[in-house]
């Protein structure tokens, strides 16, 4: 399960930057 929340992590924070561009 903390495996997933890297993974969660990344993907928000790889959204989040994908946004502010």
């Amino acid at each position: 399960m903390n495996g997933f929340r890297l993974i969660a992590d990344s993907i928000s924070l790889f959204e989040a930057n994908h946004l502010a561009n």
